[in-house]
């Protein structure tokens, strides 16, 4: 004996998991904007015209690009020393949690945990 196959039924969400969701991604793309717009401003900044970083209001677009500032920064007493201590304090660190947890990983991975 054949039997006809139902169709699928198709279910909806909610509305109160619409409405979740919706909150959701609004906070969470608020939560990105809150986060990424001060980065943006300071990279606006940085390839900007040494005279336009003083105007008020900012411009949120760039009208010009240049690399005057960033120059300036790059070329100011102490800055290349400073980056180049802060890359090897970095891979010291890097190096040293390495060396420290992996054995440690190591050790909890073959550890038999009671229960």
């Amino acid at each position: 004996m054949t039997a006809i196959a139902a169709p699928a039924v198709r279910r909806t969400a909610s509305r109160r998991v619409i409405v979740d969701r919706i909150l959701l991604y609004g906070a969470a793309g608020f939560l990105a904007l809150w986060t990424l717009f001060p980065i943006y401003l300071i990279a606006l900044a940085a390839f900007s015209e040494r005279t336009a970083i003083y105007d008020y209001p900012k411009a949120l677009l760039p009208t010009r690009f240049s690399a005057d500032t960033m120059s300036f920064f790059v070329n100011s007493t102490g800055v290349l020393s400073s980056l180049r201590n802060s890359v090897i304090v970095a891979l010291g660190t890097i190096v040293l949690g390495l060396l420290i947890g992996t054995p440690a990983g190591y050790a909890l991975a073959r550890f038999s945990f009671p229960g």
